[in-house]
């Protein structure tokens, strides 16, 4: 191995440290980072070739570039310091995302204003005839300066949230800090001398904020910055107004009526000065088609998260807003036509209905799944040896004799380290990160209609109730240091096997919306015998390699369950996948409902009731009303050995 070989794996090796150690100092800020977000979906990960922050929001994930802390050994609490300034805003993004999403409207007056202007330039310049300058085009230019703006405005009150919320940061040694970690991301007085007016201007805002004005040699910008108002200058009356709107969690609203009234009408005069002044000819425009607005700077460090990224976020924040996790609610309504789906008024009526029955037991599941989740998230105590206070160590009194009869004598044990104390540890469960579960459907042609009835019921409270585990579970993510998504499938058998909801389904509320209802309203009892060994055996099949090798690592949890009113037809293929489906680590369980019959009765025990300790079925006979909470409790059940630390 050559030297510069070993010096890569080296680094490599450096690096693989500080990400883990960086790691683990979030692990230990979570509660922090949840107070100061509300977001407990929220997950950070670190990137290792990462330069820029970026945000993943259908996952709520922000990535955290590792590149810019590795040329020296930076403070966690610095590398903390970005991220929050990154996050400042999330909460009232949540509030408001339709706010934020069309905030330009707000400012149509000012970007018109700005537009006439440019308008007028270009008739002074005789260029106003130019195919180039369309009406769109001159919009972009004049909305990119009201973006400059709009993010600086931004930047100051995400560095005063910060402030505000972490006062460590407030303190001489993180402010000196704070100065070092901009002036190397490019944001200091020195790095915009070569800016637009306006850009100093907005840009100066924050930065007089950090560095004080000492290090602002721009007259133009000085002169604007400590103009009078209301007997003090501009820059501390909107430091001042700023920190009273973060008191008091004002909406964006009142923050943008304060710009409009204070900032605007002075900030609007050196813009129609700048496109007086500015050197036009074509090919010269300022922004790109489709960037309306954008204002991109070299270092996103500093400016947080990318423009695509935060539009992202706001557009899944106002969807949810909308109440896409509330779409039955909106089927009712009428507000969702899922005609598309082939789901018609009367399978909606039906839905309702069933839906209705099992509301009561839906409630009562979901105290169950939230105290499931509190369970997971639990820490647990550990003994720690040595410590300068706790109870006694016999073998340390040894090891420290002389020590401790010198402090004997003194009257005082406390530095003295012979004592052990319990802690509470924060430790993340081992948690799979899918859980995929079968239902299995009988609809052969033996079903009647209180059967059919009640499997409605049984399938609709498991279906709805393993999705509200899901909400939760994303909502717990951050506490739970992990995604876990729960999937759900169904299939009817008879003669032959029909899917009627696929896993993937989930990515489309609409759709899954539509396929949960068809699962539910098109049991007909039409399909034939009881072939479920087919349904079985094509539930086997689709597992890959990897897939069972994750199942049995416990990185994947599968559970099918299955319920019949009869006998299967071909018992030994049954059998079979049922063998199959356990070999690869899937947990089967069959209901068996019905009148009893002693011949279909055997054939059942024989497949799934033949290990007395153990079995894998239930007998429910003419019980039919106790389907529904058999079914989910059985699920709940196989969950709760996998969230439950007790």
């Amino acid at each position: 191995m050559g030297k510069s070989d070993v010096l890569e794996t080296n680094k490599d090796e450096a690096i693989v440290n500080v990400k883990k150690n960086l790691q683990i100092f979030f692990e230990n800020q979570e509660a922090s980072i949840l107070t100061f977000t509300r977001e407990k979906r929220l997950l950070l990960e670190i990137k290792a070739d990462g330069e820029e922050f970026s945000f993943d929001a259908q996952n709520y994930t922000l990535y955290i570039p590792l590149k810019p802390f590795l040329e020296e050994e930076v403070d966690h609490m610095m590398i903390l310091f970005a991220v929050y300034e990154v996050l400042a805003l999330f909460s009232n993004w949540k509030k408001y995302p339709e706010e934020y999403l069309h905030r330009m409207k707000s400012y149509h007056v000012e970007i018109e204003h700005l537009v006439l202007a440019l308008k007028r330039k270009l008739k002074m310049e005789q260029l106003d005839h130019v195919e180039e300058y369309t009406d769109d085009r001159l919009f972009q230019d004049a909305s990119a300066m009201i973006g400059v703006v709009l993010m600086m405005s931004d930047h100051l009150y995400r560095y005063l949230r910060v402030l505000a919320l972490c006062p460590v940061y407030r303190t001489e040694a993180y402010q000196k800090q704070i100065q070092e970690f901009y002036y190397k991301n490019h944001f200091s007085w020195e790095h915009i001398e070569n800016e637009k007016l306006h850009e100093k201007i907005m840009e100066g805002l924050v930065l007089q904020s950090i560095f004080g004005m000492d290090g602002c040699k721009d007259y133009w910008v000085k002169q604007f910055l400590e103009q009078s108002l209301f007997e003090t200058n501009l820059k501390d009356f909107m430091v001042v107004s700023f920190k009273k709107m973060i008191r008091n969690e004002s909406n964006l609203t009142t923050r943008d009526q304060w710009i409009q009234a204070f900032l605007m009408p002075r900030i609007m005069c050196v813009l129609e000065e700048e496109i007086q002044a500015m050197d036009i000819h074509p090919g010269s425009s300022q922004q790109k088609e489709g960037e309306s607005g954008s204002y991109n700077k070299n270092s996103s460090l500093k400016q947080g998260m990318s423009q695509q990224d935060e539009e992202d976020l706001l557009q899944q924040l106002a969807n949810e807003k909308k109440g896409n996790q509330n779409a039955s609610e909106d089927i009712r309504k009428g507000k969702i036509d899922l005609e598309r789906y082939h789901v018609n008024d009367n399978d909606q009526l039906l839905f309702q209905q069933v839906v209705a029955k099992i509301a009561n037991q839906r409630d009562e599941m979901k105290s169950f799944w939230m105290k499931l989740i509190g369970e997971a998230k639990k820490e647990e105590p550990f003994k720690k040896n040595n410590e300068l206070k706790g109870k006694l160590n016999v073998n340390s009194i040894i090891k420290n004799y002389p020590d401790f009869t010198e402090d004997m004598h003194r009257g005082n044990y406390r530095n003295l380290q012979i004592f052990d104390r319990y802690y509470l540890k924060p430790e993340a469960r081992k948690l799979p990160k899918q859980i995929d579960i079968s239902f299995v459907i009988d609809n052969s042609g033996s079903m009647e209609d209180e059967k059919i009835d009640i499997q409605r019921q049984a399938l609709a409270l498991s279906l709805l109730s393993l999705q509200d585990f899901g909400e939760y579970l994303k909502y717990n993510a951050t506490v739970l240091k992990q995604r876990i998504e729960v999937r759900t499938e169904v299939f009817y058998f008879g003669t032959g096997h029909t899917i009627l909801k696929n896993f993937d389904d989930r990515k489309d509320p609409a759709k899954q919306l539509a396929t949960t209802i068809q699962s539910i309203v098109r049991l007909d009892g039409k399909q034939g015998s009881t072939d479920d060994g087919g349904c079985l055996k094509a539930i086997y099949r689709r597992l890959s390699s990897e897939d069972q090798k994750e199942i049995m690592r416990g990185k994947r949890l599968h559970l099918v369950f299955e319920i019949t009113d009869g006998a299967s037809s071909f018992p030994g293929i049954t059998k079979e996948a049922l063998v199959e489906l356990q070999s690869a680590g899937v947990y089967v369980f069959a209901f068996k409902i019905g009148k009893e019959d002693e011949q279909e009765e055997k054939i059942f025990r024989n497949i799934f009731m033949e290990d007395e300790k153990n079995p894998v079925g239930m007998m429910v006979y003419d019980q039919l009303s106790n389907l529904p909470i058999l079914l989910i409790q059985t699920a709940a059940k196989q969950l709760k050995k996998v969230f439950d630390r007790s």
